[in-house]
């Protein structure tokens, strides 16, 4: 996982984000989830974690966050280590919602950002 945080740091120094850039580090998010979800038995798949990003409506991230924590076979908010909680806001942040017409938020702010 430690390559992982450098890898994010330098993708995440640029304030603005292209779409080359966001996707690279979508499928690093998914790097990373994949590797979250081998070291948990029974855990949900990929698709599944991607399928749920999607589907979910906007109005509570706290259900969000306890369907991830259910996908991830953690009881509680406080068994959940910081790279664990990290990824999980990454796979929110940059993997596509329907509500947001199949973007991400990242994109999303790419768009209201431009110069």
């Amino acid at each position: 996982m430690h390559f992982c945080k450098r890898s994010r740091s330098r993708l995440m120094a640029d304030k603005h984000h292209n779409i080359r850039t966001i996707e690279t580090y979508r499928m690093l998010t998914e790097e990373r989830v994949q590797h979250l979800l081998d070291n948990v038995k029974n855990a949900a798949s990929l698709d599944t974690i991607k399928i749920l990003i999607y589907d979910f409506e906007q109005d509570d991230f706290r259900l969000y966050l306890f369907a991830m924590l259910k996908a991830f076979r953690f009881d509680s908010i406080e068994s959940v280590d910081q790279d664990t909680v990290q990824v999980i806001q990454d796979a929110w942040n940059y993997f596509p919602h329907h509500f947001l017409n199949g973007r991400c938020p990242v994109e999303v702010m790419e768009e209201l950002t431009k110069d």
